[in-house]
């Protein structure tokens, strides 16, 4: 079985004095109007026709929410000491004082707003105005920018591209250049190849340079008379003479002078020789080597093949790299006009610039360290 109890209801009563202490009473947010005798005109027609006070109060209609008032003022001005509203004049002045409008003072509030609201709405459609011109202006800018970018863009490609072009053709260019410049330097050398150049070679005022070169190859190179090859032509090359006092001549003694002048020596230049047949060249070229180190008038002659300049340029840097070549096992051997044969453990190499065997070196180099 269920039991139920029944609900009984309590009535309270209200002790005391409920008001939170220093809690501000409702009846000072409310607003005492005046009472209207009978005969007296309306306050609403008053305040229609211009007077302010006509309600009895100090009150006035608020200003729009968008105007800059101090807020200080009006929350200082909303209430008056008799519990009226805002003072209108105080509002006007304060609309004044802050620069924003003109306001007159002595027309009415309501004229005052609605020239208030006139103002401000032809500044906001001039301030739409200005602002819609900057932004079209913006826009404008921003298209011109977008093509300058995407013509930038596309030269930069072009470029990019003529670039590439550039390259490829100045590449084309400098192996054509090598090549036409390898072949023109043998040809040069190949109009050479039957020259030789003595260098060092004394030049004397009575004996002409054929005559003294057959006295080179007798008493130097122990050649036969009749085994002396044929030349086609003997010259010194031009050299630039030192600029020397002359030297005074003792006229005195003749004789003496006679005598000496066939040994004197003028000075030492290179001499050229040209030979009609290829196999002279060599022959002339293996017996200089066997007699190198033989003194002729004095002093050591050279002989050399008859080479163009960047030919000889090369030539002399294999031939400061030959003892290298010979310090780590290897040997070397120069062939004309300028090709560098090296035979290392048993492998062959063959070198046309002198780069090539300079690098070799420096990797055997690295091997043996």
């Amino acid at each position: 079985m269920i039991w139920i109890m029944p609900h009984t209801k309590r009535k309270g009563v209200i002790r005391g004095d409920l008001s939170i202490p220093g809690q501000a009473l409702i009846d000072r947010f409310l607003m005492s109007l005046p009472v209207i005798e009978q005969g007296e005109a309306s306050p609403a027609v008053a305040l229609l026709e211009g007077a302010t006070g006509a309600l009895g109060l100090e009150t006035s209609l608020p200003p729009p929410p968008n105007s800059s008032i101090n807020a200080e003022s009006s929350a200082g001005q909303r209430a008056s000491p008799d519990g009226g509203g805002l003072d209108a004049a105080r509002v006007a002045e304060s609309i004044a004082s802050a620069g924003i409008l003109q306001i007159d003072s002595s027309a009415p509030v309501l004229e005052n707003i609605l020239r208030t609201l006139q103002r401000l709405e032809a500044a906001t459609t001039k301030s739409a105005e200005d602002i819609s011109k900057v932004v079209s202006k913006l826009e404008e800018l921003s298209t011109s920018v977008q093509n300058l970018q995407t013509d930038t863009t596309k030269k930069f490609e072009k470029v990019d591209k003529d670039i590439s072009s550039l390259q490829a053709t100045s590449a084309t260019m400098v192996k054509d250049r090598m090549f036409l410049q390898r072949k023109i330097e043998q040809l040069e050398n190949f109009n050479r190849r039957l020259n030789i150049r003595v260098l060092n070679f004394p030049k004397l005022s009575l004996t002409t340079p054929m005559d003294l070169f057959k006295i080179y190859l007798i008493e130097i190179l122990k050649m036969p008379v009749e085994s002396i090859p044929p030349s086609n032509k003997i010259y010194y090359l031009p050299k630039k003479l030192e600029n020397s006092s002359p030297k005074e001549l003792d006229l005195i003694n003749l004789t003496g002078l006679l005598e000496t002048s066939q040994e004197e020596i003028q000075y030492r230049g290179t001499l050229l020789v040209s030979f009609v047949f290829e196999q002279d060249l060599n022959m002339i070229m293996t017996i200089f080597f066997c007699f190198s180190q033989s003194l002729f008038l004095g002093e050591k002659i050279w002989i050399f093949p008859d080479v163009i300049k960047s030919t000889q340029e090369r030539r002399k840097f294999f031939l400061t790299m030959r003892e290298e070549t010979i310090k780590i096992g290897a040997t070397c051997l120069l062939s004309y006009p300028c090709k560098c044969f090296v035979k290392y453990q048993g492998t062959k190499y063959v070198y046309f610039v002198p780069e090539q065997l300079h690098s070799f070196l420096d990797e055997k180099k690295l091997i043996h360290s």
